[in-house]
């Protein structure tokens, strides 16, 4: 993009048309290399500027996600806890709740026993 470059009065009357527009491109190309290092300066400095503000934020999402990992394996934990102690009691309670019944068959199967001895001793007549 072309710059105006207006010279003073006094230095466009010492010059000479031709020398005159070789001092205004000189000026122009100087601007132009000027503008376009301005340009790279700060293009740098936004790089590096965004450059770390990522890290920055980058290292913050990670501490934010080991924060949740920690209170998620925490709860997870006393669920599992939980639900053990539960499942264990409901165990037990089924346990005595079996033996009761194998009590009963048993005592069942002791008197049919019982009986059917007792009944044959009749029919041999040793009663």
């Amino acid at each position: 993009m072309p710059h105006v470059v207006i010279l003073p009065h006094a230095i466009e009357q010492k010059l000479k048309e031709n020398e005159r527009q070789e001092v205004i491109n000189f000026i122009n190309e100087l601007i132009a290399d000027t503008s376009n290092e301005l340009k790279r300066d700060i293009i740098e400095v936004v790089e590096e500027k965004f450059e770390r503000r990522l890290s920055e934020e980058i290292v913050s999402l990670k501490a934010e996600l080991t924060e949740k990992m920690v209170l998620s394996e925490a709860k997870l934990t006393e669920k599992i806890a939980f639900s053990e102690a539960k499942l264990t009691e409901k165990i037990s309670n089924n346990k005595a709740e079996i033996i009761k019944w194998m009590f009963i068959f048993w005592l069942g199967n002791v008197i049919t026993i019982i009986g059917g001895v007792v009944g044959i001793l009749k029919i041999a007549k040793v009663f």
